[in-house]
C-alpha cells in the first residue's frame, strides 16, 4: 500500500519574499486588517500598482519601506 500524501499547505507570503502581493496577502503577512492596507494606500503611505487595470499589487520593497516607516514612529 503506497504512503498517503498530506495535502500541500498553502504558501504564506512573508515580508522577505521577492513577490508582488495583493492587499489581502500584505494584511496576512504583517497581521493587520485588509481595510488598514487599503487605507494606507489611499493615504499615500503604501505604494501600490494596478495590475490588469483593476487589481492592486504591492511590491515587496514597497511593503518593507512602509513597515520601516511605521517602525520609526
Amino acid at each position: 500500500m503506497p504512503p498517503t500524501q498530506e495535502p500541500a499547505s498553502p504558501v504564506q507570503p512573508s515580508v522577505s519574499s521577492p513577490e508582488w502581493f495583493s492587499p489581502r496577502e500584505v494584511a496576512n503577512a504583517v497581521r493587520i486588517r485588509v481595510r488598514s492596507v487599503y487605507k494606507a494606500i489611499a493615504r499615500g503611505e503604501l505604494k501600490a500598482s494596478m495590475a490588469n487595470g483593476r487589481d492592486l499589487r504591492i511590491a515587496n520593497s514597497w511593503l518593507r519601506e512602509w513597515m520601516d516607516k511605521k517602525a520609526a514612529r
